[in-house]
């Protein structure tokens, strides 16, 4: 069943083929493990007070075709909440939709990279944006669609967000030398800052809605600790050095009050390193951002993949 399990978390991942952001991914592993739960008890019941074993297998292959059907035909719209209210952002791509570059990637795998920055309007001061379902398709006459191999969207400071799609070599030859149109869905959480907290050198506060936190520091790095009870926070967290904002791994939407491990305590950290003369701040300020799910089609015409 084990086997099953991991087979099915694989074709499930394969399925939305880096579309699937981690604010979901604990669909791969709360769903298989609330099947194998189930069956557990019942082969458990059938087998040691009933005696019935031929029905007890029959149940377990019955159980294993019923995960790989539900997480072959899960639509993950029923598992990604949406606000009702319309969205107070909008990524408007007919207000500077331009490639600022293409790179190879895994030359040896003929993969390359296509950035395109999009314009985001009225976006909320040091708000980002987290992409939880994106969907690419690209249209040229005559050929039908193509899909990238993967895509991943991020928000920029300066209020644009970076779309990012990798290509086989095979799909990039046949679509990046002339315009073309391109259908984008996008499922996103916008997340907003509601809390800012100081943080003193060497002292474990408590941020409201994250735990406790402590910043330590050597000459040539600065790490900033985060523990949580049972599981991780649901907002996202962030930490300031100076200029530089780095962001604590987002949050996910499991619908457990606690993460599947064996410490009650959830410790998650990010660093910086810089020379060994400057001076690290005295202060460290950690900031959370509440999230809000929103939806959003728009479509990208005239684009050329190539950067030209």
């Amino acid at each position: 069943m084990l086997l099953v399990i991991e087979w099915v978390s694989d074709q499930f991942d394969e399925r939305y083929g880096g579309q699937l952001q981690t604010g979901l991914t604990w669909v791969t592993t709360v769903v298989p493990l609330a099947f194998m739960l189930g069956l557990g008890g019942s082969i458990a019941l059938l087998q040691y007070k009933y005696r019935k074993t031929r029905l007890a297998r029959g149940v377990a292959v019955g159980c294993a075709a019923l995960i790989i059907t539900v997480m072959s035909l899960l639509p993950l719209k029923w598992v990604i909440p949406t606000a009702a209210e319309s969205s107070p952002i909008m990524i408007d791509p007919a207000g500077g939709a331009r490639i600022v570059s293409v790179d190879a990637e895994n030359p040896e795998r003929g993969h390359f990279t296509s950035h395109i920055t999009l314009a985001v309007r009225e976006m909320p001061d040091k708000a980002v944006i987290r992409p939880d379902l994106l969907h690419v398709e690209v249209e040229l006459p005559g050929t039908g669609v193509i899909k990238p191999k993967s895509v991943d969207l991020v928000s920029e400071d300066n209020g644009s967000a970076r779309l990012n799609l990798v290509w086989t070599a095979a799909a990039y030859n046949r679509i990046a030398h002339s315009p073309v149109r391109m259908r984008v869905s996008l499922n996103y959480s916008l997340f907003t800052p509601v809390g800012d907290t100081v943080l003193p050198p060497n002292t474990p506060t408590a941020i409201p809605d994250v735990g406790r936190c402590v910043s330590e520091g050597w000459p040539q790095q600065r790490v900033i600790t985060c523990r949580s009870p049972l599981r991780w926070s649901r907002y996202l967290v962030s930490t300031s050095f100076g200029r530089d904002r780095l962001f604590f791994p987002r949050p996910t939407y499991s619908p457990l009050p606690a993460e599947l491990a064996i410490d009650p305590l959830v410790t998650q950290s990010v660093w910086q390193s810089g020379p060994e003369q400057a001076p690290w701040p005295s202060t460290i300020h950690v900031s959370t951002l509440r999230p809000s799910a929103y939806h959003q089609n728009f479509v990208i015409d005239g684009v050329r993949l190539d950067g030209r």
